[in-house]
């Protein structure tokens, strides 16, 4: 029963809190603000949406596999892939600047002399939509690797036993 719960049921548990904690991120920004994301979205946005999400689905798998064959070693190989996947979360924020600022430039190359303020703020939207999703890829690609290091902490002394853990005992 240990084996099934610590190969089979932790790491399946642990494997998809981060597509919880994923769509609870989404699910909190309120709607009129998902609507308007939704309408004003440029290419890059779906760039950084669509690479965001393939590593997401990578980290996950990997976040799964390090913790199903977790061998209690404690000198964290089960989670080397999780590790080197996770190193790319930073490109996500660095993305959205980019986007950010290739808008900002497009929105003040197509400036008149006398445009009105609310033409400059619809032309400065998608520098918004760019910013926000840097910033959702960075954040739901941080959560694998958070519950890899916190399953490991419970799994490795699970799968180890009494033994290999003496202040667990009685």
């Amino acid at each position: 029963m240990n084996a099934f719960l610590v190969r089979g049921v932790l790491p399946l548990i642990f494997a998809a809190a981060p597509l919880v904690l994923t769509l609870g991120l989404l699910g909190a920004i309120p709607a009129d603000a998902r609507e308007f994301f939704w309408l004003h979205m440029t290419r890059i946005d779906w760039i950084i949406l669509a690479a965001g999400s393939d590593l997401l689905v990578w980290q996950t798998l990997a976040l799964w596999i390090g913790l199903a064959t977790a061998s209690g070693s404690g000198n964290g190989t089960d989670l080397a892939w999780l590790r080197q996947l996770s190193a790319a979360v930073e490109w996500f924020p660095l993305m959205g600047l980019l986007g950010t600022v290739i808008s900002i430039l497009q929105t003040l190359a197509n400036l008149a002399p006398g445009t009105p303020v609310d033409e400059v703020i619809k032309n400065y939207s998608p520098a918004l939509t760019a910013t926000g999703s840097g910033l959702v890829a960075a954040l739901s690609n941080l959560f694998p690797l958070w519950m890899g290091n916190l399953g490991l902490l419970l799994i490795q002394p699970m799968a180890n036993g009494p033994e290999a853990n003496p202040g667990a005992e009685g």
